[in-house]
């Protein structure tokens, strides 16, 4: 019993870090993104 238990606590661990990876990666690129965008509209204003 305890190493069924064991199995799927680690099957849903890396089911949890297959579906947070993606979401990091978005938030990085959407954070990156942000700064860009916002770098261009000061740029943009200062010129």
């Amino acid at each position: 019993m305890e190493s069924r238990d064991t199995n799927g606590g680690d099957q849903k661990g890396s089911l949890e870090a297959e579906f947070q990876w993606p979401l990091v990666t978005a938030g990085s690129v959407g954070a990156a993104g942000l700064v860009a965008a916002t770098l261009f509209v000061c740029y943009s204003k200062l010129r």
